[in-house]
């Protein structure tokens, strides 16, 4: 492959077809996107929003809720927010 990295890992889902340079990266990608796997709860009261990977949660935390990033290391996937 010219111009960049292998991708061997290919998503195997129907209509997606996607590659991945690593096996990790096809797996986060299909429990995320195809089987819709959201372990992380934002840890803001009143908030439902759910997310597949803590960094996004954290990422959310900060732009909608202007938290700061030690405030969402609170949330492992089973913080309620209450």
């Amino acid at each position: 492959m010219e111009g960049g990295a292998e991708r061997p890992y290919i998503c195997t889902e129907e209509g997606c077809g996607k590659n991945f340079q690593r096996g990790e990266h096809l797996k986060r990608h299909v429990n995320s996107v195809h089987l819709k796997y959201r372990r992380y709860e934002c840890p803001h009261e009143g908030c439902t929003s759910t997310f597949s990977r803590k960094d996004n949660m954290k990422q959310h935390g900060r732009v909608s809720h202007g938290l700061p990033p030690v405030a969402m290391e609170m949330s492992n996937g089973s913080f309620s927010g209450s």
